[in-house]
C-alpha cells in the first residue's frame, strides 16, 4: 500500500495486551490510554520503498487476483458432503 508500518519491538503482544486489560480491570490504571502509555513497548517505523511497493502491486494484480478468481471458480463447483 506504500504506507509506513509502525511495529512494536516486542513479540509478546497478546500477553502484554492481556496484562493491560487485567491491570485496567484491577483498577491499576484509570483508562486504556494510561495502560498503553505505561505498558506499551517501543516501536519501529518501517518506511515503504517505492520500487518494492510497485512490485507488490504488480504481483497483487497479475498473480494474486487471477489466482483468487480461479480458486473461486473451482470452489463453486464443489459440493458439501
Amino acid at each position: 500500500m506504500g504506507l509506513p508500518v509502525v511495529r512494536p519491538l516486542s513479540e509478546e503482544l497478546s500477553a502484554r495486551g492481556a496484562g493491560m486489560v487485567a491491570a485496567l480491570g484491577a483498577g491499576i490504571f484509570h483508562n486504556v490510554q494510561e495502560a498503553v502509555e505505561s505498558m506499551a513497548s517501543e516501536t519501529k517505523t518501517v518506511q515503504p520503498v517505492p520500487a518494492d511497493a510497485e512490485h507488490y502491486v504488480h504481483l497483487y494484480r497479475e498473480v494474486y487476483l487471477p489466482g483468487l478468481a480461479s480458486c473461486h471458480k473451482i470452489s463453486a463447483t464443489l459440493r458439501a458432503s
